[in-house]
């Protein structure tokens, strides 16, 4: 995972989102298993690449497409092009598709071309995101992916990749790439099938025309960590790559839920109370971190008076192992957390009657925090005899229903 120091590797920027997939498709929902998405965005400024006929002149392009399979596309915005020109469908894997795949492909810059999808492991920020924040640079980053054929439930991996108005190109690397990371390729290249021969990225590389790059076999990825730069020479013809420095991925700010609330009955049309917090935790220049906190699946307090009573309690304290609180006649609702030490006031939610579950209005958490700071919050409904969920079969005596939990991590970016 990326974690954050400058420059930053959190996902950040006004349009920082999961890249939108543009095909008949479509994604099979928000949060996909695997993905194959493909967005069109304005560079907003002239990107050079050396010029395929060997003049000092380079030609320049406008437009990025970004690939969720760690690949962008250049072409220029007047041509109105629908898609790229031989784009891959699941990766830049093979040197043919590094050298545009067809006559006539389109440019394309390449910092970690594989099939991939959101990484399995606990706790992701998975996302492809685009920040423009940074004048003359154009800034991707692929968040806690996996490789979709050969990976395990282990797989999280993060990198990004940065183009410059001057034709310059950084791609960093997290540290977390696994062992077996490859069968990959890595580079750039100005389409059209330029011809060239692979190269050692990590052996200071040059190339003679608008194409440089290296394919990584199984087990052969040595880039994990660092931060490689590719520019353009002198005469603008060709590319010349370096290893810039070892990277130190930073830590990010996160939400991570986990557990689960009560009850989950869905078959019996019954939901589990449901805690979430938006954006992730960032501190301010002043230390200030503000989010908001939603309960979903409140259910009224007694039927048909379309009211939900609720509270959300904070811990700084360490997470635990589900406490079942059976103890207190509240069998599969769970405590989290090891100390209770805020609650937020009860608040009450006017529906519609007789709608049995509702959605609470986002409720606004703001505080001093330090970066690095860990807590925990959970929801809590109270529902009154003779509800449903008193009575068999979920003998919910005291009528306590819990959360999930919500781990919150507190980092300036």
């Amino acid at each position: 995972m990326f974690a954050a120091a400058v420059p930053a590797q959190c996902p950040q920027g006004a349009d920082a989102a999961l890249v939108p997939w543009s095909g008949p498709a479509g994604y099979a929902s928000g949060d996909p298993v695997d993905d194959e998405g493909l967005s069109q965005h304005a560079l907003g400024f002239w990107f050079p690449m050396p010029n395929p006929n060997g003049s000092a002149i380079p030609v320049v392009f406008d437009q990025v497409w970004v690939g969720s399979n760690g690949e962008l596309y250049l072409t220029v915005s007047s041509l109105l092009l629908p898609q790229p020109i031989g784009g891959s469908t699941f990766g830049v894997t093979t040197a043919l598709e590094m050298q545009g795949s067809v006559a006539g492909g389109s440019a394309r810059v390449v910092p970690f071309g594989c099939d991939l999808m959101k990484t399995q492991a606990a706790c992701n920020l998975w996302q492809v995101s685009v920040d423009t924040s940074v004048t003359n640079a154009f800034t991707v980053t692929w968040t806690d992916v996996a490789r979709f054929t050969t990976g395990t439930l282990a797989d999280r991996f993060s990198f990004r990749c940065t183009l410059h108005a001057n034709g310059g190109v950084d791609f960093t690397y997290g540290d977390t790439f696994p062992a077996g990371a490859g069968a990959c390729v890595v580079g750039l290249s100005t389409g059209n099938l330029i011809a060239g021969p692979a190269a050692n990225l990590s052996a200071t590389p040059s190339s003679t025309n608008g194409l440089l790059y290296e394919l990584f076999t199984f087990n052969t990825f040595d880039l994990a960590g660092k931060k490689l730069h590719i520019g353009m020479n002198l005469g603008f013809t060709g590319y010349d790559a370096a290893v810039l420095r070892t990277y130190v991925p930073p830590t990010c700010a996160s939400h991570c839920s986990s557990g689960v609330g009560c009850y989950d009955d869905p078959n019996n049309g019954v939901y589990p109370l449901t805690l979430s917090a938006s954006p992730r935790p960032v501190r301010d220049t002043a230390g200030w971190v503000a989010f908001d906190y939603t309960l979903t699946n409140v259910p009224e307090a007694l039927p048909c008076t379309g009211i939900g009573i609720t509270a959300i309690v904070l811990s700084v304290g360490p997470r635990i192992p589900a406490v079942n609180l059976d103890i207190i006649g509240a069998p599969d609702c769970f405590i989290y957390m090891s100390t209770l030490d805020l609650v937020g006031p009860a608040f009450v939610w006017n529906s519609t009657p007789c709608v049995p579950y509702m959605t609470a209005t986002p409720h606004p958490f703001g505080a001093f925090l330090p970066a690095g700071l860990n807590f925990c919050a959970q929801g809590i409904a109270l529902v009154f005899p003779p509800h449903p969920l008193t009575l068999p079969p979920y003998n919910n005596i005291p009528g306590i229903l819990t959360s999930n939990v919500v781990n919150h991590h507190v980092e300036s970016q």
